[in-house]
């Protein structure tokens, strides 16, 4: 009997890889759209009118400015979510796939930033930072 091992992890590998790869097409076109939301705000805010035509659900209908913009940022806030939604997956998908090649992981890749507690409380300790 053949051991198909060398082709199991070969199989696996290229999937997580094509995973990664749609993730990454998939944050290009929600970055667009969130871009796309973005300037539709600062148009928005930079209007003297005080309704606005705004697409819901695909009809289109007319509101007040201030309900179009509170729309839109929450369109923004739900676009950056799955964005980071996806970025976090991508990360633990590389990690998956570095595994399968049996290579050394990243290091480095998984850093997150200082929060603003975290801050204060160096700047409290360090007197020049």
């Amino acid at each position: 009997m053949k051991s198909n091992k060398p082709f199991e992890i070969i199989y696996e590998t290229e999937k997580v890889a094509d995973k990664i790869i749609t993730n990454k097409r998939h944050i290009t076109e929600l970055s667009q759209k969130k871009e796309d939301t973005r300037e539709a705000i600062r148009e928005l805010q930079k209007s003297t009118q005080t309704k606005a035509w705004t697409s819901v659900s695909g009809m289109l209908v007319k509101t007040t400015k201030e309900i179009a913009l509170e729309l839109l940022k929450k369109d923004q806030k739900t676009l950056e979510d799955e964005i980071n939604k996806l970025r976090d997956e991508n990360k633990l998908l590389v990690k998956k796939h570095r595994d399968l090649e049996q290579n050394s992981p990243l290091t480095g890749f998984d850093l997150k930033p200082l929060s603003s507690k975290e801050i204060a409380g160096l700047r409290s300790n360090l007197p020049y930072f």
